[in-house]
């Protein structure tokens, strides 16, 4: 019993292994692609995808992150929201210096190519609830 995964474990496997499929190319690139769980001790903990363009200042305040362009991740951004937006409850989140909550259909149609200014996206979360569209994983 102890070398069984908890059903979770592969939960997270599954969604690991779809970001790095869609978003490969822009890891070549030098993006980061790092995975958290947020801080909720009573809820089920959600998990957390954050991209941004890696930098060589080893700092966590975000205004040290390098800034990128909407254009130059959309291709590979786009459909991996689409596919997790298929199976999960998401959110996405995307930063120019203020936190914005993006809706995922408007991330979908392209929106962020009309609101933000080139080279001025620090970072983009990608909220994956625990719960699948309908039940609860």
């Amino acid at each position: 019993m102890r070398y069984i995964k908890p059903f979770n474990e592969s939960v997270e496997q599954k969604i690991e292994d779809q970001c790095e499929a869609h978003l490969a190319y822009l890891i070549d690139e030098g993006y980061e692609v790092n995975y958290k769980e947020t801080l909720q001790p009573i809820q089920q903990r959600d998990l957390i995808i954050e991209i941004k363009l890696a930098s060589e200042v080893t700092s966590p305040v975000s205004y040290n992150y390098k800034h990128f362009t909407w254009n130059n991740v959309k291709d590979r951004i786009i459909p991996l929201v689409t596919q997790l937006n298929k199976e999960y409850d998401i959110e996405v989140d995307i930063s120019d210096g203020s936190f914005k909550d993006c809706p995922v259909d408007w991330v979908i149609s392209d929106g962020p190519a009309r609101w933000f200014a080139p080279n001025s996206i620090r970072w983009i979360r990608i909220i994956i609830k625990r719960y699948k569209k309908g039940a609860k994983l």
